[in-house]
């Protein structure tokens, strides 16, 4: 994509926010909730990520799958700060050439460097990064479907995605307890991964973009990728009829 086309693309999104902040419709309301709703999700979500105690008591997780992530990534971002690891090497195998995909982790220790807290570092971009996602999966399943409906359950489809757990949720179910409510909010284990039986299909975020941050960053570049190879392979032909998921 040229400067060109760049400013075109602007203008063009500047006219459509003018458009409808002037004459607002139920699209645009029910967008503008989504959003809302979506970011208050991702903060919520993302704020679990890792915990600090007072006065260096700590560094916890509110993510069990994230147990043994968080140390690895602390281990590369920390290792970039004070110890100049470039060309990057293995922060635990002394010598031994980093092959993980750093790049996430090395703009978590640009914002230390620039003066936050681990937390601040990781709690900003993780947001960033994730807000990024949201939007560019409302914007690939819009340019797909052609359908605003699907295109605002697309993103709560992925981040919502897992296994069959609730079926065990539901026999867990107490009535005198509280019922359904008061079982999610106190749950007693994971109902999408446990160490017995077939049920292993984990939540997106809580095994996948929470830990293994590289994800974080990779999936948004790849909807970017994939958006504009839609457009591109929609712009060369003029039958549609020809895509047969359209």
């Amino acid at each position: 994509m040229g400067w060109g086309r760049l400013h075109e693309e602007t203008a063009r999104a500047r006219a459509a926010v003018a458009q409808a902040l002037r004459r607002p419709t139920r699209l645009v309301a029910a967008t503008a909730l989504f959003y809302v709703i979506m970011a208050a999700l991702v903060v919520s979500l993302f704020d679990r990520a890792m915990f600090e105690a007072a006065q260096g008591g700590g560094v916890f997780t509110g993510v069990d799958h994230n147990l043994g992530d968080l140390p690895f990534h602390l281990a590369i971002v920390t290792s970039f700060l004070y110890g100049h690891n470039f060309p990057p090497e293995h922060p635990e195998l002394t010598g031994a050439r980093l092959t993980y995909p750093f790049l996430v982790d090395l703009v978590a220790a640009l914002l230390m460097a620039a003066g936050a807290s681990v937390r601040q570092a990781l709690r900003l971009e993780n947001v960033a990064l994730a807000g990024a996602l949201v939007a560019l999966l409302h914007r690939f399943a819009r340019r797909l479907t052609a359908d605003p409906l699907a295109a605002l359950l697309a993103p709560l489809l992925v981040l919502a995605s897992g296994g069959l757990g609730f079926l065990i949720l539901l026999d867990d179910v107490d009535p005198m307890g509280g019922g359904v409510v008061g079982l999610l909010r106190h749950l007693r284990h994971d109902y999408t991964i446990l160490p017995q039986g077939p049920l292993r299909w984990g939540n997106l975020v809580v095994t996948m973009l929470i830990p293994q941050r590289s994800f974080l960053l990779g999936m948004p570049l790849f909807l970017l990728v994939a958006t504009l190879w839609w457009r591109s392979c929609r712009s060369r032909t003029r039958t549609p009829s020809r895509w047969p998921w359209r």
